[in-house]
């Protein structure tokens, strides 16, 4: 099954790569904020007051950020499992053939942490796309969706 995981990544890499490319408000250069504009913007949504973006917000951006290097790690993370239990894979030339238990031990348990941090971060930016859709009284998904927004 751990060999399945980074295809589903990459098609949705593939999905929304036209939309990241060609959306006015979802170009990569937008995502750029501040981490002090990204907490506050944060704070502000737990209080329910948090000013409205068309394009991502800096919460969101600072998201996209964070699940896009824990997914690289975690991918990484299980090449070198996978190049160390089967002696094969991309990494299979890099690792020793010999190496001792507690060196796999600690990719493998390595790889277990990345993934569940990365599965923690796609929940929490859910539960984020819900609670903005309630404080700007809008449907994210729905724009996320169709590409459009209320202006």
């Amino acid at each position: 099954m751990n060999r399945r995981v980074p295809h589903p990544v990459v098609n949705e890499v593939r999905v929304w790569d036209p939309i990241v490319r060609y959306g006015e408000h979802a170009r990569f250069s937008d995502f750029l904020y501040a981490p002090r504009l990204a907490l506050s913007y944060f704070t502000d949504l737990l209080r329910g007051r948090a000013k409205r973006y068309i394009g991502q917000s800096p919460a969101g951006a600072a998201m996209v950020f964070a699940m896009f290097v824990s997914l690289a790690l975690t991918v990484s993370s299980g090449l070198v499992v996978y190049a160390y239990d089967k002696h094969s894979g991309p990494l299979a030339g890099w690792v020793h053939p010999d190496a001792s238990e507690p060196v796999e031990e600690f990719w493998e348990e390595t790889h277990e942490v990345l993934a569940n941090v990365t599965l923690a971060l796609a929940l929490l930016h859910v539960g984020g796309v819900v609670m903005a859709s309630v404080v700007h009284r809008e449907s994210l998904v729905r724009a996320m969706i169709k590409g459009t927004k209320r202006i």
